[in-house]
């Protein structure tokens, strides 16, 4: 995976969650609480979403299950990984370290 940045920029590392959500009406719960959003800074986005930002090399999901991604910086990672693991929205999950 590849986030295309602009030239001369330092380059950082960033977390990148693939999350594949529950089929159904029960994938209701939202992925992170305000409170972690804010704290993380996290973003979520559709894979059109990331695209549209920059990150390239996404491949489909051969199984066609739904997926969102979630970037967050690394020391956020740890706390991301534990809410993502206890959300009942949430079916699994891939991270993915990303240069920036």
């Amino acid at each position: 995976l590849v986030l295309l940045g602009l030239p001369g920029q330092h380059s950082s590392m960033l977390c990148l969650f693939e999350v594949f959500l529950v089929p159904g009406p029960g994938a209701s719960e939202p992925l992170l609480s305000e409170e972690i959003m804010d704290h993380t800074q996290a973003q979520i986005m559709t894979p059109e979403e990331a695209d549209a930002v920059g990150f390239k090399g996404i491949p489909e999901d051969p199984q066609g299950r739904k997926r969102v991604f979630v970037a967050v910086s690394p020391r956020d990672s740890r706390l991301v990984h534990s809410r993502l693991e206890a959300n009942a929205s949430v079916g699994a999950f891939r991270m993915h370290e990303i240069e920036t």
